[in-house]
């Protein structure tokens, strides 16, 4: 980016965004500002020259006109980046030992997602979603698989912090009770429901990254 360029961040929350800005402004960022908006109705005074998104299209209910949308504030030969997570909510919990307290948490947060009509298997369709956008998608594609571990490692106040924001959509989907979650005690219980081994797992089959382009248009 260097000293001339500029990022634009945003966001539908406008509590978030203008805190966010706060922050920019406190760590001497003149050239970083963010703006209120749902990212596929962003609509930016100029073309940008890259548009980056991280875990966004798993909540579109369009995710191929979303990206459509946001890449009309893209400069043709401009760079596409997205990183999609590969939910697939029928599949085998990614935890060891699977019965274990753990196991029953990642249950929770995929039947909320599922219920929050978060999208099943973006990263593997993100290819497909940026070619039906008029984009060019590399067929170079980035996976990485984030394993945690507890209690030592990180996987236990992740997981707190995943059925912290899922849970609204985990009680509405059933999958437990606000009794049952207790949230304000689950990490404890995670640490004694755990093995003297302790807990190895993930809650998706990873996260895939894309990166393309936007073709030039014809003269």
């Amino acid at each position: 980016m260097g000293e001339s360029g500029e990022i634009i961040g945003t966001d539908r929350d406008g509590e978030q965004v203008a805190f966010a800005n706060r922050r920019a402004e406190s760590l001497g960022y003149g050239n970083v500002r963010f703006v209120q908006s749902d990212f596929p109705s962003l609509t930016l005074d100029e073309p940008v020259d890259a548009i980056i998104g991280r875990l966004v299209l798993i909540f579109a209910k369009d995710p191929t006109a979303a990206v459509a949308g946001v890449c009309r504030n893209l400069r043709g030969g401009g760079v596409v980046a997205f990183l999609e997570s590969n939910f697939t909510f029928d599949a085998p919990v990614l935890v060891e030992p699977r019965d274990s307290l753990a196991g029953k948490a990642v249950q929770w947060i995929a039947a909320g997602l599922k219920h929050a009509g978060v999208q099943p298997r973006l990263g593997l369709r993100l290819f497909s979603i940026m070619k039906n956008a008029g984009l060019e998608p590399s067929p170079q594609i980035e996976s990485t698989l984030n394993i945690g571990q507890g209690p030592e490692g990180h996987l236990f106040p992740y997981l707190v912090d995943l059925v912290r924001s899922a849970r609204e959509f985990i009680i509405a989907s059933g999958a437990a009770t606000a009794e049952e979650i207790d949230i304000d005690s689950l990490e404890q219980r995670l640490v004694a429901d755990a093995p003297a081994t302790g807990v190895v797992g993930t809650i998706s089959s990873g996260v895939l990254g894309i990166v393309a382009r936007k073709p030039f248009e014809a003269a």
